[in-house]
């Protein structure tokens, strides 16, 4: 039977908290941003694609779009659980460039809308490593909602059942345009409370980089918020849980017979363990899940998806 995660309060779940200060201010200074750097269909670096399949990709995200407010409309509780998940996907793509979290070798490209509504996909990590090209697609979750986080990892289980993990139908980096599939998935997440400590943080961070200020007084605290931001627990907390998860993944994969599937999973897991390595990540990483809520959660669906695995 499921167990969920020390310190979950069943009045909470699903219930979306108001944005604090420090969020609504980084919201405007990152979300409209991390928009206009989102992939977009009508890309010129497109044009191979047949231009009624862009239309119709078009549509279905307007489709989708109208469908989301049809039927939260009234529900000021959906759109700020939209706003939070995208503030939280803004933070960690800002840290992923800016503080290494996800290591030296690692790029943020933003999905295009198709991908986000339609393949579920909010962020696509790409790793480019001597002489070795990968990518690892996250699913950002910032609810405490059980039901929801177990259909995504029902979707997950999904994709590795069909073969098809998951797949990015507009991709555009630097390495590669069009069409990626079989990429690995994983979902990531963290709690309100670990959401405004790192939303506080970066907007201090970016204060004191936009000031004018040149006192060593300025210097000094500016150093010192920086260095916090790279050693955040948060990191780790993320790394922690995707190296779990494509751990499980792998396991599943094997279980439901797909080598290919599994291989894949496990050279992101590769990554990822060189990453915690070369960060000297923590020992004390159990206290995670009783520090944060969703992160809690989350681990706990992956224990119980892996244990299923062996059985």
């Amino acid at each position: 039977m499921f167990r969920r995660a020390s310190g979950f309060n069943p009045e909470r779940e699903g219930r979306a908290e108001a944005l604090s200060t420090a969020e609504s201010r980084l919201f405007e200074r990152l979300v409209p941003a991390r928009n206009r750097e989102a992939i977009q269909i009508d890309d010129p670096a497109f044009g191979f694609y047949d231009p009624q399949k862009r239309a119709k990709d078009k549509q279905r995200v307007k489709d989708e779009k109208r469908d989301f407010e049809r039927k939260n409309a009234g529900d000021p509780s959906a759109e700020m659980a939209v706003a939070r998940g995208k503030l939280f996907e803004a933070i960690i793509e800002d840290q992923i460039m800016s503080s290494d979290w996800m290591g030296p070798y690692a790029s943020v490209i933003v999905p295009s809308e198709y991908d986000d509504y339609v393949n579920f996909v909010d962020t696509i990590i790409e790793f480019d490593r001597p002489g070795q090209l990968s990518h690892l697609a996250l699913g950002i979750d910032v609810t405490s909602n059980s039901r929801k986080v177990g259909e995504k990892f029902a979707g997950i289980k999904k994709s590795i059942e069909q073969g098809t993990l998951s797949l990015v139908e507009y991709f555009k980096s630097a390495h590669l345009t069009g069409r990626i599939d079989r990429v690995p998935q994983v979902i990531v997440g963290a709690d309100a409370k670990t959401r405004t400590e790192v939303a506080e943080l970066l907007l201090q961070y970016k204060t004191l980089k936009d000031s004018t200020d040149d006192s060593p007084a300025r210097h000094e605290q500016f150093k010192k918020v920086r260095a916090t931001l790279e050693h955040h627990p948060l990191q780790f907390k993320i790394l922690y849980l995707i190296r779990e998860q494509l751990v499980a993944f792998s396991s599943y994969a094997r279980k439901m017979g797909n080598q290919e599937a599994a291989s894949i999973y496990d050279n992101a897991r590769t990554i990822i363990s060189e990453i915690l390595r070369l960060k000297e990540a923590p020992e004390s990483k159990d206290d995670f899940e009783y520090e944060d809520e969703v992160y809690g959660l989350l681990l706990q669906y992956t224990r119980e998806l892996a244990r299923s695995a062996k059985n």
